[in-house]
């Protein structure tokens, strides 16, 4: 009888090839974002330049994830690492600029936090919608939900400590995160279904080039 019960379960659809693509672009520029807001934290930490190398190999893994995800074929579009990439540049470099380090020891380390804290909200909005696109479902609003109340916490835990350049600064930076995504998604063709507020937000806020 048990097993009766269970085959008459409705069966989750497989992801098709073009659904297994994107969701993997999406985890690939997830990661990219968040490695090289890693490395502008890193370098704000110790107020120095941010190390080329750590850019570089953020790029290489990028680019080498988007080419593995193409190969496997399927994808809908195809040859599109360039443009989400200067998405992604165009983000990091003005959330660098946004959150500076003042060139003391106590805001190099604030802004590192926050930094880190940017590039991980990025990231988990981006596997969000990576999960979403592989399972063609909505974005789980709970997901992303969860992201933010972690980035107002980081951000509350480095203000909190003292020497930071900048304050009260998370309710900027989380829409400029909202529509960094939106960007990608929509170059990656992906529904969204806050695509239209959070492109908005970021041409308002104007942090990516061509906004």
């Amino acid at each position: 009888m048990a097993f009766v019960l269970g085959a008459s379960l409705p069966v989750a659809a497989k992801p098709t090839p073009a659904q297994k693509c994107t969701g993997a672009k999406m985890k690939a520029a997830a990661k990219k974002v968040s490695g090289k807001l890693a490395c502008y934290a890193k370098a704000a930490s110790k107020n120095l330049p941010v190390d080329d190398g750590c850019l570089g190999k953020a790029e290489t893994t990028f680019t080498t994830a988007f080419s593995k995800a193409e190969s496997k074929g399927g994808c809908l579009p195809v040859g599109d690492a360039s443009a989400v990439e200067a998405n992604i540049t165009a983000f990091v470099q003005s959330e660098a600029t946004a959150i500076p380090s003042g060139g003391t020891k106590d805001g190099g380390k604030c802004a590192s936090s926050k930094l880190k804290a940017a590039g991980i909200n990025a990231m988990a909005k981006l596997l969000c919608n990576a999960k979403a696109a592989t399972k063609n479902i909505p974005v789980d609003t709970a997901c992303t939900g969860k992201a933010n109340t972690n980035l107002t916490k980081a951000f509350a835990k480095a203000e909190k400590k003292g020497g930071c350049v900048t304050t009260g600064d998370a309710g900027t930076v989380e829409p400029a995160v909202d529509a960094l995504v939106a960007h990608v998604v929509t170059v990656l063709n992906i529904a969204l279904t806050s695509v239209t507020d959070a492109t908005e937000a970021y041409a308002l806020g104007g942090l990516l080039a061509g906004a």
